[in-house]
């Protein structure tokens, strides 16, 4: 084999490896930039939202999941964008940041209402009627956490509360009060949500 073919083979093998690596990289790019395109069209999309959260581990404390669960479907098949979140923690700032509107559905306790009644909770008392929690931040202490670190804070945020009353007992099942009044809870939470979205 002349040199000049081996020349030949070389600059042909080189070109094919410059054309596969620099396609590839056209394509990693692209996929960059679709990313980035996608997360900015869910986040201009998805302004407004509903979060359902609460803890699986705990008795009552579970409440707020059951009812995303019945209402999750019912809200997106109204063109609404809702999430459920189990020990939300830090986690909820990615869900919360700098929306427009964000409603949280959660359990509380008063020891002002009956269990199983759902209200609209003043901002300012939220964390005193909070559930407290060794295992995991829960809304208060995150908003303080956004506050303090300048994270952009929804525009409008408004807490519904589910009254429970053991929060503390390990248990896949919720307190017979919340059991019976399930039906009367949906349907409470689902108007408040309206009311809230449409106001």
């Amino acid at each position: 084999m002349g040199i000049g073919k081996e020349i030949d083979q070389l600059n042909s093998f080189l070109n094919a490896f410059l054309e596969a690596d620099f396609t590839q990289y056209l394509k990693d790019i692209d996929f960059i930039k679709s990313r980035v395109f996608l997360r900015e069209v869910s986040r201009m999309g998805n302004q407004l939202l509903v979060l359902f959260i609460g803890n699986s581990l705990f008795k009552d404390d579970r409440i707020g999941l059951i009812v995303g669960e019945r209402l999750k479907p019912v809200l997106e098949r109204e063109g609404f964008h809702a999430e459920i979140l189990d020990k939300s923690g830090l986690s909820l700032i990615d869900y919360i940041e700098g929306r427009e509107l964000v409603i949280i559905v959660d359990s509380i306790i008063t020891s002002e209402h009956q269990v199983g009644e759902v209200i609209n909770v003043d901002l300012n008392k939220l964390e005193s009627y909070s559930i407290w929690s060794p295992h995991y931040m829960g809304v208060p202490e995150t908003l303080k956490v956004m506050e303090e670190l300048g994270i952009p804070m929804p525009e409008k945020l408004y807490v519904i509360g589910i009254e429970v009353a053991d929060v503390y007992t390990i248990s896949e099942e919720i307190s017979k009060e919340l059991e019976e009044k399930l039906g009367e809870i949906l349907s409470k939470v689902y108007e408040m949500i309206k009311s809230k979205l449409h106001g």
